[in-house]
C-alpha cells in the first residue's frame, strides 16, 4: 500500500523503496504475486495481485503514480485491500504498509479484519509525518513497525523483505 498522499519529494522516495522491493522479490504466477493500493483521500486498488507477473510491468505502474496531497483515509484504503485483494487472495497473505502521515479515517476495525483473514501486515511509517501510534496500530506485531526519514527507507527493504519471506510473525 503507498502512500501517494504526499508532496513529489516523498512520493519519488517512496517510489524508490517500493521498485527496490519489487526487485527483491521472485515474481511469478507460482511466486510471489503483488498487488498495489494506493493511500490518498481517494483510495483505490491500481495492481490487481496476479494481474502482472513481470517486474517491469509493476514497476512501470509504480513509476507512474501521481501525488494528491490533500490527505489519507488509510482505513478505507486497507478495506479496499481486504475486500478487492484479500478476500480472494490464496496462499500466504502479506500487506506491506508505507505512510508519510496521519490517516484522515479510523484504521483500527480495517486492521482487525484484515488480520482476522491472516493477512500480515508490515508498517512503516515516514517520520517526522507518520504517527507513531497508528504505525503500530496498523502492523499486526510491534516487530513489524518500522520508523525512518525519508534517507532510511533504502536500509529497511532487506528487512522487510526477509521477515515477510521467512514468516517470522
Amino acid at each position: 500500500m503507498i502512500d501517494v498522499a504526499s508532496d513529489a519529494n516523498s512520493l519519488n522516495s517512496i517510489k524508490k523503496f517500493f521498485l527496490a522491493l519489487v526487485d527483491s522479490f521472485t515474481i511469478s504466477s507460482q511466486d510471489v504475486r503483488i498487488g498495489l493500493v494506493v493511500n490518498s483521500p481517494s483510495p483505490g486498488v491500481k495492481l490487481s495481485f496476479g494481474q502482472y507477473n513481470s517486474p517491469r510491468k509493476i514497476k512501470s505502474v509504480i513509476q507512474l503514480l501521481q501525488g494528491d496531497s490533500r490527505g489519507r483515509n488509510t482505513g478505507k484504503a486497507l478495506d479496499i485491500a481486504r475486500k478487492r485483494l484479500f478476500t480472494a487472495s490464496k496462499g500466504k497473505k502479506t500487506l506491506i504498509f508505507l505512510t508519510v502521515g496521519k490517516s484522515s479515517d479510523k484504521v483500527l476495525g480495517p486492521v482487525q479484519q484484515l488480520v482476522a483473514m491472516g493477512v500480515n501486515i508490515f508498517s512503516i511509517g515516514v517520520t517526522p509525518g507518520a504517527s507513531r501510534s497508528e504505525v503500530l496500530t496498523i502492523a499486526k506485531d510491534p516487530q513489524h513497525a518500522y520508523e525512518t526519514n525519508l534517507d532510511g527507507l533504502g536500509t529497511i527493504v532487506k528487512r522487510v523483505k526477509d521477515k515477510a519471506c521467512a514468516g517470522v510473525y
